[in-house]
Protein backbone atom coordinates (compact mmCIF):
# COMPACT_ATOMS: atom_id res chain seq x y z
CA UNK A 1 0.00 0.00 0.00
CA UNK A 2 2.81 2.40 0.84
CA UNK A 3 4.33 1.80 -2.60
CA UNK A 4 1.03 2.90 -4.12
CA UNK A 5 0.93 6.05 -2.00
CA UNK A 6 -1.68 4.83 0.47
CA UNK A 7 -1.71 4.88 4.25
CA UNK A 8 -1.19 1.27 5.38
CA UNK A 9 -2.90 1.51 8.76
CA UNK A 10 -6.04 3.05 7.27
CA UNK A 11 -6.25 0.42 4.53
CA UNK A 12 -5.70 -2.48 6.94
CA UNK A 13 -8.39 -1.17 9.29
CA UNK A 14 -10.97 -0.73 6.54
CA UNK A 15 -10.20 -4.09 4.90
CA UNK A 16 -10.46 -5.85 8.28
CA UNK A 17 -13.99 -4.48 8.61
CA UNK A 18 -14.99 -5.84 5.18
CA UNK A 19 -16.38 -9.25 4.34
CA UNK A 20 -15.71 -11.84 1.68
CA UNK A 21 -13.58 -10.67 -1.21
CA UNK A 22 -13.58 -7.02 -0.06
CA UNK A 23 -10.19 -5.35 -0.24
CA UNK A 24 -8.10 -2.43 -1.45
CA UNK A 25 -7.41 -2.10 -5.15
CA UNK A 26 -4.16 -0.14 -5.36
CA UNK A 27 -4.51 0.35 -9.11
CA UNK A 28 -7.79 2.28 -8.76
CA UNK A 29 -7.17 3.41 -5.15
CA UNK A 30 -10.61 2.14 -4.15
CA UNK A 31 -12.07 -0.38 -1.75
CA UNK A 32 -14.16 -2.94 -3.58
CA UNK A 33 -14.95 -6.59 -4.15
CA UNK A 34 -11.61 -7.73 -5.56
CA UNK A 35 -13.04 -10.84 -7.20
CA UNK A 36 -15.64 -8.84 -9.13
CA UNK A 37 -12.96 -6.29 -10.08
CA UNK A 38 -10.81 -9.07 -11.54
CA UNK A 39 -8.00 -8.59 -9.03
CA UNK A 40 -8.44 -12.07 -7.55
CA UNK A 41 -8.67 -14.87 -10.09
CA UNK A 42 -8.69 -18.21 -8.23
CA UNK A 43 -8.37 -20.20 -11.45
CA UNK A 44 -5.20 -18.39 -12.44
CA UNK A 45 -3.79 -18.67 -8.91
CA UNK A 46 -4.33 -22.43 -8.93
CA UNK A 47 -2.88 -22.84 -12.43
CA UNK A 48 0.25 -20.83 -11.63
CA UNK A 49 0.75 -22.69 -8.35
CA UNK A 50 0.57 -26.04 -10.13
CA UNK A 51 2.91 -24.89 -12.90
CA UNK A 52 5.47 -23.67 -10.39
CA UNK A 53 5.22 -26.85 -8.33
CA UNK A 54 5.96 -29.05 -11.35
Amino acid sequence: VANAGGEGAVVVHKVAEGEGDFGYNARTETFENLFEAGVIDPTKVTRVALENAA
